[in-house]
């Protein structure tokens, strides 16, 4: 999913980064890192899944636009989400 996600916005002439993290510790520093960007787009594992909220939360504080792959992140706070719910 991440690598179509990049590959298309390569293909539309936007800038991208992939950025990892190790942990839920690991979110903040790697959010506050993206001060320019202008939107993120979340591709969920486990703990994405438990931090949402958190993740949600501190793009709103960076004024960056987040969408992630299922509606319980947008209804955690994200601007939307790109694909279905299992829950």
């Amino acid at each position: 999913m991440a690598q179509e996600a990049l590959q298309g916005a390569q293909i539309l002439g936007l800038q991208t980064e992939a950025l990892e993290f190790k942990g839920p510790d690991g979110l903040q520093a790697i959010l506050t890192k993206t001060v320019r960007a202008q939107g993120l787009m979340v591709v969920t594992d486990p703990v994405i899944s438990d931090q949402r909220t958190t993740v949600a939360r501190l793009a709103v504080a960076q004024r960056m636009a987040a969408i992630g792959m299922f509606a319980e992140e947008a209804q955690a706070g994200m601007l939307a989400s790109f694909g279905e719910s299992y829950f």
